[in-house]
């Protein structure tokens, strides 16, 4: 162990808001590990009897232990009470997270040179660190499985006070985690720290009060440090969103993105503008798609008129940029419409810095509305974005921020922009080979705002970057394959749609198609309830754990098991390195952990709890439907077999209630043999004593035939 962090720390930035500091003693003990800090200012009768009478002592105990006992524990060494505690304005002392990035990368400077010298104590040391990170991450769980334990609940302290000093604690440990995981060495489990939001929500409630949108706050609610460093700014709200604002949003949904197509109407630079519109020549831009081209426009300058001369060319002939927008934001149009004059020569001033000429593609303009010549356009959106010289980010939260802002608020305004949470510009940003961002003050490529995620320390400016840097994962193919990472494939896209959304759902396959090398138009001449399968068949090799994520499944024979979006809020994420499913136009071939019961069948009602007794591993199961629309078609469910996602499944987990039918032909596609399974719901299932089973004498309840892993035909 070493004596003590260097002086002189660099602030960074702050992830929490100050939280009151219960005065627990700190210095004057020896150095020691996160397990044995407590017992080394106390015996263990004295800690005993403070834990049992809940004193503020013990209290302030725990709160040192969870951020000085952790911080020592990890980096071995010294942390001074100033590099986590100052006197706030009304003179109460307080925590504070300004230093910790710094004491962070000196930690991982220290380990660093260990890890060149001697590689063994370097892999020890990233032991002893893990070891303190999940005890301490244990300790914390009780706040939210046993608040009655809470050594501050049980010393009386104010709900907000408890509130501010989990939260602080739970950032403290994700900061560590995050820079823990740059010793490259794979942990055994994954720790999450957003666990600590079930038990508080106060940092949601305030930002929603300040502004925030609530679809937005879940959405940054994925990292801790990433949601309280949101808590220290303001939001962006449009100057048009009248004075609720982001009132009628919803954690699932921000309706001031969800246009109206009926009432549309397009903003002009100014308010109290009425310019004209300018727009293409119709015709050259029909003809252009009826050709199979990309129409491009160039907006002739012509300070005088009250129009602009707009000509159309093909963009294989033309340098273009291509902009990349959301419709709330006043953009929306069809080249039979067009845009108002002063938008089109401010569009024309932004591409000119980017292309000679300011040559562009942009919805509003190169889209009819005949339904025909746009599902050409649509066809070829794909292609329009690959082969633009430049991507240009129109959003107007992202405007509100100057280029030289500090990154970490550059960032933000990204990743929490109406853009980052559309359909349609997941593929416009993903596709392009060059991404701009229009500041207030000027225009950045996207390199110029994602640091080196490998060195870098500040927690905030990590969950911020990891964000945006997802974007470009399909660019870097080459150098994920290099460093022996799966490519961008059908679960990068499926995680990247969880929280987007949009005012057309039959779009969605057509406005992802070109990301998985899926023909778009094709697509686009499907009825809509058809996309979804035809873009799983031409995929072929699916992740298996598709059969577990949430939602509504799709209605046709052979695909009851498929999602019918993966628009999805929360719940399982689909793999990104495993693709070890079959789609076909009969089923799904996989491979899964199942239980298939004595009973040949089993019929229970939605809603009932029921169980399964396995006597031959002396375990037993409670199973719950979850009340979701998609059972709503039916009161009673039958099945003779349940697969879970391994087994033994999670003390809570999801399981999958299937049909298994014997006597299907079994061996008709391959010389694999596989057991034909029709899917029937997703369940929730919980591991229970054998004893608890015995003790209710429940009448729902069926017995395990066998269990093991079984090749099936879902359908």
């Amino acid at each position: 162990m070493y004596p003590e962090v260097p002086t002189n720390p660099k602030t960074s930035t702050p992830f929490a808001k100050e939280a009151r500091w219960l005065g627990g003693a700190h210095v004057g003990f020896p150095l020691c590990t996160y397990q044995e800090y407590k017992e080394s200012r106390r015996s263990k009768e004295d800690l005993r009897d403070l834990k049992k009478v809940g004193s503020l002592e013990y209290a302030a105990l725990h709160q040192s232990h969870l951020s000085f006992g952790l911080i020592e524990g990890i980096i071995e060494q010294r942390v001074p009470e100033e590099y986590l505690l100052k006197r706030s304005q009304e003179g109460h002392v307080v925590m504070t997270t300004q230093y910790i990035s710094s004491i962070i990368q000196e930690w991982l400077d220290r380990s660093q040179i260990l890890r060149d010298t001697d590689p063994s104590r370097y892999n020890a040391w990233f032991s002893r660190a893990r070891i303190a990170l999940e005890k301490a991450h244990a300790d914390l769980e009780v706040e939210v499985h046993s608040p009655s334990s809470s050594p501050f609940r049980k010393a009386g302290l104010p709900p907000e006070e408890i509130a501010r000093i989990i939260f602080m604690l739970a950032t403290i440990g994700e900061a560590l985690t995050t820079a823990s995981n740059r010793f490259l060495i794979m942990p055994t489990r994954t720790l999450n720290w957003t666990f600590i939001i079930a038990a508080t929500d106060i940092y949601e409630k305030e930002l929603i009060s300040e502004g925030w949108c609530p679809f937005t706050v879940t959405i940054l609610s994925h990292y801790v440090c990433r949601l309280g460093y949101a808590s220290t700014q303001q939001p962006f709200v449009r100057s048009d969103a009248g004075g609720d604002g982001h009132g009628r949003c919803a954690p699932t949904a921000c309706q001031m993105n969800t246009i109206d197509t009926s009432t549309y109407k397009n903003l002009h630079i100014k308010e109290g503008c009425s310019c004209s519109y300018s727009k293409p020549p119709l015709g050259s831009v029909m003809e252009t798609l009826q050709k199979g081209q990309i129409p491009v426009i160039t907006i002739l300058e012509n300070d005088c008129s009250t129009t602009l001369e707009l000509t159309c060319t093909s963009g294989s002939e033309t340098p273009y940029v291509a902009i990349s927008h959301v419709w709330a934001d006043g953009l929306g149009s069809t080249t039979d419409e067009g845009l108002p004059t002063c938008q089109l020569r401010r569009l024309a001033e932004i591409t000119r810095r980017l292309v000679p000429g300011g040559t562009l593609w942009m919805d509003g303009l190169c889209v009819p509305k005949d339904k025909t010549t746009r599902k050409r356009a649509i066809g070829l959106m794909g292609k329009t974005y690959e082969e633009a010289s430049a991507v240009l980010v129109l959003d107007a939260g992202v405007r509100s921020c100057s280029t030289q802002a500090p990154l970490e608020i550059k960032l933000l305004r990204i990743v929490t922009s109406s853009w980052m949470q559309r359909l349609w510009t997941l593929q416009e940003a993903v596709l392009a080979g060059k991404l701009y961002f229009e500041f207030s003050d000027g225009i950045a490529e996207i390199v110029e705002l994602l640091p080196d995620l490998e060195g870098l320390t500040d927690v905030v400016k990590y969950s911020l970057a990891a964000e945006v840097n997802r974007l470009l994962k399909r660019r870097e193919l080459p150098r994920y394959v290099r460093l022996g990472r799966p490519g961008f494939g059908f679960g990068d896209v499926a995680r990247a749609l969880s929280w987007r959304t949009t005012s057309r759902l039959e779009d969605e396959t057509l406005a992802v198609a070109s990301l998985l090398d899926v023909d778009a138009g094709e697509l686009v001449d499907l009825p809509p309830e058809e996309r979804m399968m035809t873009l799983l068949l031409r995929l072929k090799n699916l992740p298996s754990n598709i059969l577990f994520v949430a939602g509504n499944k799709l209605s046709k024979e052979g695909f009851r098991w498929a999602p019918d979006t993966l628009m999805i809020r929360g719940g399982l994420q689909l793999d990104v390195s495993d693709h070890d499913a079959v789609c076909t136009p009969n089923g799904l071939h996989a491979t899964y952990s199942c239980i298939i019961f004595k009973e040949a069948t089993a019929a229970f009602r939605q809603g009932q709890n029921w169980y399964l007794r396995d006597a031959n591993n002396n375990r037993c199961f409670a199973f719950m439907d979850p009340s979701s629309s998609e059972y709503s078609a039916s009161i009673e469910y039958s099945c003779n077999a349940v697969i879970f996602r391994s087994l033994p499944p999670q003390v809570i987990d999801i399981g999958i209630a299937v049909f298994i039918d014997v006597n299907a032909e079994i061996n008709e596609e391959s010389d694999i043999p596989r057991e034909v399974c029709t899917y029937v719901r997703k369940l929730t299932v919980t591991r229970i004593p054998m004893k608890f089973l015995e003790r209710i004498k429940s009448e729902h309840c069926v017995n395990a035939l066998k269990s093991g892993r079984n090749r099936v035909r879902l359908i």
